[in-house]
């Protein structure tokens, strides 16, 4: 099965969430929000004290958040 990909990027606070909601509905799109994605593991790794620098830790919480 193929599936379409779109990628925005740019500066924080541009809009670029806004234009891919907007392009998903329109065209019917799922939408995946990664910024979402990593402030979610960024507050996972800060709750449980985890070291940035630890790779294993880092690694078992993007395994079992």
């Amino acid at each position: 099965m193929r599936h379409n990909i779109l990628t925005i990027d740019g500066p924080s606070g541009v809009g670029k969430g806004t234009v891919a909601r907007v392009m998903a509905q329109k065209l019917g799109w799922s939408l995946l929000d990664s910024g979402a994605i990593y402030r979610a593991f960024a507050l996972a790794v800060d709750a449980r004290g985890v070291d940035i620098g630890d790779v294993d830790a880092l690694e078992a919480i993007a395994q079992n958040p």
